[in-house]
């Protein structure tokens, strides 16, 4: 499975009603292990969240891995500030 990641990385400010590329990025992978690095993010937008979950849920549910890693703590703060949980973003098979 490690072999079969995808990965995306969200810029600093990152926008999904700004900026298409995580949307397509799913879209483009809907049947592999997803990785997706905040290291480099600064401000947690909603939509972004929201983008995330439903993400996380989709890919839950058809028994696939999907990730965000490298949260960086003000926004991991944010998160459980709005009730997210890891376990709501962070889905890993055992292979």
């Amino acid at each position: 499975m490690a072999d079969n990641w995808k990965n995306f990385v969200l810029s600093e400010n990152f926008r999904p009603a700004d900026d298409g590329r995580l949307k397509l990025f799913l879209l483009e992978n809907p049947r592999s292990a997803v990785r997706i690095s905040a290291a480099n993010l600064r401000r947690l937008d909603t939509m972004l969240l929201e983008l995330l979950l439903v993400a996380a849920r989709s890919w839950r549910m058809q028994g696939l891995a999907f990730e965000v890693t490298e949260v960086p703590q003000p926004i991991e703060d944010a998160f459980v500030r709005l009730g997210t949980t890891p376990d709501l973003l962070v889905r890993r098979v055992v292979a």
